[in-house]
C-alpha cells in the first residue's frame, strides 16, 4: 500500500500464517517485521505476533513444513512521516504461506494459500470501502497473481498460489527476487497493497492521476488513472471519472456524477446497490454519465441525473424526481416513480414516464411516449391538450411525436406532425390528427383515424376500423381485420378494394393492403370489393356496392341501394329504403329487412324463384334464401316466379315466363315476350308489356295494364276479367288520341267521329279516330266482355 505522508492513515493487519512482513519505501529504507531487512525508513510498526512492540516475528524456519508455524504477526503499521521526508509512496509486503497437499499433479503441483486480513484508514476517502490495486504483485518466477478489494471491517480469504519448479515439494524463490528474502527454498508469497493521494483545495479541482483522489470542498472534477482508485468528490458538486480499473467512487456531500464517457465499451451501473459490472463501487453518486457504447445506467430513489451518450442506452430513473437525457443512439428511458423530466436527444427514443407527471422532450430526435406499463387505460394528446389516466395522468409532451399505448383500450390522440402511434392491446381509439401519421392498432377490436395528411393506418389484431381522413392514405388490414371507413366524407366517394382506383374526397388515392371492408359516406357512392370475403356498409344515400368475388356481407344502409353479391355465399341486407338485391353466383342470403328488397336476377340464366321460401333453383337462384324479399327481377330468358303472401313487385323481364303473385296486392310484369301472369289473391296490378300475355288477376280487384306498343302482335289476353271489380289501364301515349275519357261501343266499327274502344266478341280494338276503315288495332282479349261499360276502362 503506499501511504502518502500527508494522510497521517495506518493499517491494522491480521494474517493466519505469514512468514515475514517488509515494508518499503521510495526513499530507500524499509524494514522486516518477522524476517530479515534493512532498517531506517520512516515507517514503524507494532507487531504483536509473540514478542510485543517492537519486535520481530521470525519465519517458521527455512523450509516448508506439513505443520506451518500458526503464529501470525498482529498489529498495526502506521505512516509517521514528517513533512520533510515526501517519498512518492510506501510498498507494504506480506509473506504468508500455508502448505495444502495438491493431489492433481502429483510433487509438481501448486500451493494454495488462505489469508484473511482486515484493514482500516483513519483519514480515509471511503468509510467502508476502499480498493488496493496491486495484490499478488509477486516477483517469483512461476507464482501466481490475484486482485482483491479491501473492505473496512470485513475478513477476507485471499487464494493465492505457487509453482514448484524443481521437484522438490516446494515453491521455489531465489534470494535476491524480493528484499530481505534468505531462504532458499520456501514456500512464501508476497502481496503487496499501493496506494497514492492527490488532494485538492477548497476551491473547484481539476485533479487526475492513479490512487487517491480527493477534491475536498468545491465543485470538482477528478478522474483515475489505469488502476483501481480511489476517488473522493467531497463537498460540492463533483464529477468523478474513474478510469480503468476496478475504481471506488464516493460523491460526498452535494449532487455528484459517475462518469464513463471514456469507456472503451458498454457499461452497466446502477446506483442501487453502488455497483458496476466492471468492478466500480459507487457511494453517494446521485448521477450517471454513460460512454460511447450501449450502456444501462439505473438510477435509486434519490432525484437523479442520467445521461446517456452515445449509444443505444437504457435509462432508468427509479424512485425520485429524476431527469433522464439520452444523448446520441436509440435510447429507452424510463423515468419510474416521481416526477421526471426525459429528454430523448439524437435518435429514435422511447421515454417512458412511468408514475407521477412526468415531462417527456423528444427534442434533438425522436421521442415516443411509451405506456404500455400502465395497469389502468390512458388518454394521451400529444397536442398538449391533456393526458389523462394512471401513468399519463399530468405529463406533458415537447416534440413528442409518437406514442405507444397501455393493454387497456385507450384513447391517443396525435399532433399536427408526422406521428408514429401504436395502440398496443385492448380496444383502443386513435386519431392521428394533421400530418403523415403512421398508426398500429395492436391487438384488439380499434378505430384508428388518420386524419389530415397521407396516413398509414395498420389495423393489427382484431376487427379494426380505418379511417384515413384527408389525403392519399394506405390502410392495411394485415394480421386481423380492417374496414376502410368513409363515413366522415363530405361527397360522395367511389372505392375498389382492388385497387383498381378510388376517388372521391376522403377516398381519393386511398390503397389497400389486406382491406376486406369498407363502410361509404352519407352520399351516393360506389363501393367495391375484392376477391375476398369482404363486409360493405353503403351507410345513407343511395349507393351501388358490388361485392366481388368471396363470401361476401353487404349492407345498403338507408337510402334505394343496388347491391350485388358478386361470386361466392353472401349475405345482402337491403336497409332502409327501396333496394335490389344481386346475390349472383353461389348460394346466397337476400334479406330485405328495414326496407323493400327486390331480388334481381337479370343477369342470371333462367331461374325458378321461390319467394316464400319453398325453395329456388336455376341460374344464380340455386341455393337462395330469402328473408322479408317481396320482389323480384327474372332473367332474361323462361322463369318461374312465385311471390309470397305479401304485397309483391315482380318484373319477369325478357323471356316466356310464368309469374305467380299469391297472396297480397300484387305488382306483376311481364316485360318482354310471352308472358303468364296470374295476380292470385288480393287486388293485384298485371301488366304484359311487349308479347302476347296471359292475364290472370285471380280474386280481388284487378288492374289490367296496356302500356305496349299496338301491333306486332302485341296482344294480351286477359281470361277472367270481372267488370264488377276489374279495371283496365290504358297508357295515355299509347292511346293518345283520347281525351279527358274513353269512348266505348261494342261491334265492328265505331260509332263514328272519336276515338273509339271496339268490343268485338271478346277482342278489344283502338280506333283512334273512329272512322272505321280498317285502322283500328286489336290489343287485347278479354273473357266475359259483354259486361263492359266505357267505366271499366281509365285513362292513364
Amino acid at each position: 500500500m503506499h501511504l502518502a505522508p500527508t494522510m497521517g492513515a495506518k493499517m491494522t493487519f491480521s494474517i493466519e500464517q505469514a512468514m515475514a512482513a517488509y515494508f518499503d519505501n521510495s526513499g530507500g529504507g524499509g524494514v522486516w517485521y518477522g524476517g530479515t531487512g534493512v532498517s531506517g525508513g520512516p515507517v514503524t510498526g507494532n507487531p504483536t505476533g509473540g514478542s510485543g512492540t517492537g519486535s520481530s516475528y521470525p519465519p517458521p524456519g527455512g523450509a516448508a513444513s506439513s505443520t506451518p508455524d500458526e503464529g501470525a504477526p498482529e498489529g498495526e503499521l502506521s505512516n509517521d512521516l514528517s513533512p520533510a521526508y515526501n517519498p512518492d509512496h510506501i510498498d507494504i509486503y506480506v509473506l504468508a504461506p500455508k502448505l495444502i497437499d495438491d493431489s492433481f499433479i502429483d510433487r509438481a503441483g501448486f500451493w494454495s494459500f488462505l489469508t484473511p486480513y482486515t484493514d482500516q484508514l483513519h483519514h480515509t476517502l471511503y468509510g467502508d470501502l476502499y480498493n488496493c490495486p496491486h495484490i499478488a504483485i509477486d516477483p517469483l518466477s512461476g507464482y501466481e497473481t490475484y486482485g482483491e478489494h479491501f473492505a473496512d471491517g470485513h475478513v477476507h480469504e485471499l487464494p493465492l498460489g505457487a509453482v514448484d519448479n524443481n521437484g522438490d515439494g516446494y515453491a521455489d524463490d531465489s534470494p535476491d527476487q524480493y528484499p530481505g528474502n534468505t531462504t532458499g527454498n520456501s514456500t512464501d508469497v508476497v502481496i503487496s497493497f499501493s496506494f497514492r493521494a492527490y488532494l485538492g483545495t477548497e476551491s473547484d479541482d481539476l485533479l487526475s492521476g492513479s490512487g487517491w483522489l480527493s477534491g475536498g470542498a468545491g465543485n470538482d472534477s477528478l478522474t483515475g488513472g489505469a488502476e483501481s482508485d480511489m476517488l473522493s468528490g467531497g463537498d460540492g458538486n463533483d464529477i468523478l471519472v474513474g478510469g480503468a480499473g476496478a475504481d471506488h467512487l464516493n460523491g460526498g456531500a452535494g449532487f455528484d456524477i459517475a462518469a464513463y464517457e471514456n469507456a472503451t465499451s458498454g457499461v452497466s451501473v446502477s446506483l442501487i446497490d453502488g455497483t458496476e459490472l466492471s468492478g466500480d463501487r459507487l457511494l453517494s453518486i446521485e448521477g450517471l454519465s454513460g460512454s460511447s457504447y450501449n450502456d444501462q445506467l439505473l438510477g435509486d430513489s434519490a432525484d437523479n441525473m442520467l445521461l446517456g451518450n452515445g449509444g443505444n442506452d437504457l435509462l432508468d430513473g427509479g424512485d425520485g424526481a429524476d431527469v433522464l437525457h439520452g444523448g446520441e443512439g436509440d435510447d429507452t428511458l424510463v423515468g419510474g416513480n416521481g416526477d421526471d423530466r426525459l429528454i430523448a436527444g439524437i435518435g429514435n427514443n422511447i421515454l417512458r414516464g412511468g408514475a407521477g407527471a412526468d415531462a417527456l422532450d423528444g427534442t434533438g430526435g425522436w421521442g415516443v411516449a411509451d405506456y404500455h406499463t400502465a395497469q389502468t387505460a390512458v388518454t394521451v394528446n400529444l397536442d398538449g391538450s391533456g393526458n389523462s389516466g394512471d401513468e399519463a395522468a399530468g405529463d406533458t409532451f415537447v416534440n413528442v411525436n409518437g406514442v405507444q399505448g397501455s393493454v387497456f383500450a385507450d384513447t391517443l390522440n396525435g399532433n399536427a406532425n408526422a406521428n408514429w402511434i401504436l395502440a398496443d392491446s385492448g380496444n383502443d381509439t386513435v386519431d392521428g390528427g394533421a400530418g403523415n401519421d403512421t398508426v398500429y392498432g395492436g391487438d384488439g377490436d380499434d378505430m384508428l383515424v388518420g386524419g389530415a395528411g397521407d396516413d398509414y393506418l395498420i389495423a393489427g389484431i382484431g376487427n379494426n376500423v380505418l379511417r384515413g381522413g384527408a389525403g392519399a392514405d394506405k390502410l392495411d388490414g394485415t394480421g386481423g381485420w380492417g374496414i376502410a371507413d368513409y363515413h366522415t366524407a363530405q361527397t360522395a366517394v367511389t372505392v375498389n378494394l382492388d385497387n383498381s382506383g378510388s376517388v372521391g374526397d376522403e377516398a381519393a388515392g386511398d390503397t389497400f393492403v389486406n382491406v376486406h371492408g369498407v363502410q361509404g359516406s352519407v352520399f351516393s357512392d360506389t363501393l367495391n370489393g375484392n376477391v375476398n370475403a369482404n363486409w360493405i356498409l353503403a351507410d345513407s344515400g343511395n349507393d351501388t356496392v358490388n361485392g366481388g368475388a368471396g363470401d361476401d356481407t353487404v349492407y345498403g344502409g338507408d337510402g334505394d341501394d343496388q347491391l350485388v353479391g358478386g361470386a361466392g355465399n353472401d349475405h345482402l341486407v337491403g336497409g332502409i329504403g327501396n333496394n335490389v338485391l344481386e346475390g349472383g353466383a353461389g348460394a346466397d342470403i337476400l334479406d330485405g329487412t328495414g326496407g323493400w328488397g327486390v331480388a334481381d336476377y337479370r343477369n342470371s340464366d333462367a331461374v325458378t324463384l321461390r319467394l316464400d321460401g319453398s325453395g329456388s333453383s336455376g341460374g344464380q337462384a340455386a341455393g337462395d334464401v330469402f328473408i322479408n324479399v317481396n320482389g323480384a327481377f327474372g332473367s332474361a330468358f323462361g322463369d318461374s316466379i312465385s311471390g309470397n303472401a305479401n304485397a309483391n313487385w315482380i318484373i319477369a323481364c325478357d323471356g316466356n315466363d310464368t309469374v305467380l303473385g299469391g297472396a297480397g296486392n300484387d305488382s306483376l310484369w311481364g316485360a318482354e315476350a310471352n308472358d303468364s301472369l296470374n295476380g292470385g289473391a288480393d287486388d293485384d296490378l298485371l301488366l304484359g308489356g311487349a308479347g302476347s300475355d296471359v292475364l290472370t288477376g285471380g280474386s280481388g280487384r284487378d288492374l289490367f295494364v296496356f302500356d305496349a306498343a299496338l301491333g306486332n302482335g302485341n296482344v294480351d289476353r286477359i281470361t277472367d276479367f270481372n267488370a264488377a271489380d276489374d279495371t283496365i289501364q290504358l297508357d295515355r301515349g299509347i292511346f293518345s288520341a283520347f281525351g279527358a275519357t274513353v269512348k266505348f261501343s261494342f261491334g265492328q266499327v265505331a260509332s263514328g267521329g272519336t276515338a273509339e274502344i271496339i268490343c268485338n266478341g271478346g277482342d278489344l280494338y283502338y280506333d283512334a279516330d273512329g272512322l272505321g276503315g280498317g285502322l283500328a288495332v286489336k290489343f287485347a282479349t278479354v273473357t266475359n266482355p259483354y259486361a263492359l261499360t266505357a267505366a271499366d276502362f281509365l285513362l292513364i
